[in-house]
């Protein structure tokens, strides 16, 4: 109960200071403004999730026109591609984005990178493999971790992978993982994407990765975090959603996580200048700025 009144309490006020930005902001200097919608396909512990909750999405998606701008993170430990290979199809087929979730919380603990890069990298592989089958040349470029937990010997297996985009981090919010507090209130507000510089993070080498780090607002974007870039830098905004938010245990729809789901999506329709693209779409465009 408390964790769920803390999260009441952060919408709430995100949301009052995003409808505030919204009137009051003329808008952010006329910058272009990405809206990526991303869905983790994990089922969690409810069993009704993915059979009940994708199909959920798909129409919601479908009623504001948004086929082809979403990036759906894949955690085939739920055996999607066994077991849900048409939702993938439709995924493709619509024009989304496939991309890669994996939670490795207990390998990132371990602090292991052999075993993280190994996990990942079978991961990868096998989505890449469905995805040829249907698109050839398919190529997951973007992952986010599961809790948001991460580690520098994370983003140097995901490196090596080829990861190119990161959505493992969060915007300016401090939270935690079983013991562990994580922090992302120091990270730059300058920007919404950023190259990854691991020595933040304590890793050996002092140059930053090629990989870029677009992280994930939580709840609500700030704009006014975001301060005026000399490059006039795009801000990205990075919403997320599970299945399971739209399910509930019994396989019932959860009518007012629906209904306020939608409620955000008219309000990011509203942000002056937002274009609806995928993760990886406003990556690229992103670093074609900074290159």
């Amino acid at each position: 109960m408390r964790r769920f009144l803390r999260r009441f309490r952060n919408h709430l006020t995100g949301l009052l200071r995003f409808s505030f930005d919204l009137l009051t902001l003329p808008h952010a200097e006329k910058r272009e403004v990405y809206v990526c919608l991303t869905v983790d396909g994990d089922a969690g512990r409810n069993l009704h999730a993915i059979g009940k909750g994708f199909p959920l999405l798909l129409k919601i998606y479908d009623r504001f026109n948004l086929q082809g701008r979403v990036s759906w993170f894949i955690n085939n430990q739920d055996e999607w591609t066994t077991h849900y290979p048409h939702f993938l199809e439709a995924i493709l087929k619509r024009g989304d984005r496939i991309e890669l979730h994996c939670h490795i919380e207990d390998l990132i603990r371990e602090d292991d990178y052999h075993k993280i890069y190994d996990h990942v990298k079978k991961e990868k592989e096998v989505l890449e493999r469905f995805c040829q089958d249907i698109i050839p040349g398919y190529r997951v470029e973007c992952f986010r971790s599961g809790r948001f937990d991460r580690s520098a010997k994370m983003f140097a297996a995901l490196e090596e992978i080829e990861i190119r985009y990161d959505s493992s981090l969060t915007h300016g919010s401090s939270f935690m993982i079983g013991e562990r507090r994580i922090d992302d209130r120091d990270i730059p507000h300058s920007t919404s994407c950023y190259f990854l510089k691991p020595h933040a993070y304590k890793a050996p080498r002092k140059d930053q990765t090629t990989i870029v780090e677009i992280p994930v607002w939580e709840p609500f974007p700030r704009f006014k975090k975001i301060k005026n870039g000399e490059n006039d830098a795009p801000i990205v905004i990075t919403n997320l959603i599970h299945p399971f938010n739209l399910v509930t245990a019994g396989g019932a729809v959860n009518q007012l996580v629906r209904g306020y789901y939608q409620f955000i999506l008219r309000l990011l329709m509203r942000v002056p200048h937002a274009q609806f693209v995928n993760l990886l779409e406003a990556g690229e465009r992103w670093r074609k700025m900074h290159v």
